[in-house]
């Protein structure tokens, strides 16, 4: 990362550009685990850049313990090892109370995920000085409409791409 001058403003190039797909790609192979970690990263960076409107510490915060905790409780589900997953297995497993807060923490994560990226779209468009019907402007709506926790950082790091690219000289 650069250093900048004090009273400076840090600049969006902090933001490193990666290819998303590589973000569905490494949310598999470490189990989920990189999620988090690209969003405490992003917020970091986010707020440094933007202090004028920045994410809430205690939303990235909830987010990211919501989605580990969502994580241990997925891996701890009480599945006995070659049990066959036929229709009365699983409704007994979604019986279970372990099954029952799992269900209930993920809910609550999908909820505190969609705040997050509503705020974290909040701090872009205020970085770019995007509005509505810029091609830059980062659109919570898409959030909404793509909830699932991977979609949505894809779409966001899309976005990080696109404003990068805008700055870019030669481009557009």
């Amino acid at each position: 990362m650069s250093v900048t001058p004090q009273g400076e403003t840090p600049s969006f190039d902090l933001l490193p550009r990666q290819h998303p797909l590589l973000l569905i790609l490494f949310a598999l192979l470490s189990l989920g685990l990189y999620v988090p970690y690209w969003v405490y990263t992003r917020s970091t960076l986010i707020n440094r850049i933007c202090p004028e409107q920045p994410i809430p510490t205690n939303i990235t915060a909830m987010t990211i313990a919501g989605f580990v905790i969502y994580l241990v409780l997925m891996f701890t589900l009480p599945i006995e090892p070659g049990a066959q997953l036929d229709q009365e297995y699983i409704k007994a497993l979604q019986q279970t109370q372990h099954y029952q807060i799992w269900n209930s923490i993920g809910l609550a994560q999908n909820i505190l995920m969609f705040f997050w990226g509503f705020c974290f779209c909040r701090s872009l468009n205020t970085i770019t000085g995007s509005h509505k019907g810029d091609a830059l402007q980062a659109r919570p709506l898409y959030l909404f409409i793509v909830q699932l926790f991977v979609v949505n950082i894809v779409y966001l790091q899309y976005k990080i791409n696109q404003i990068l690219d805008s700055r870019r000289p030669g481009l557009m």
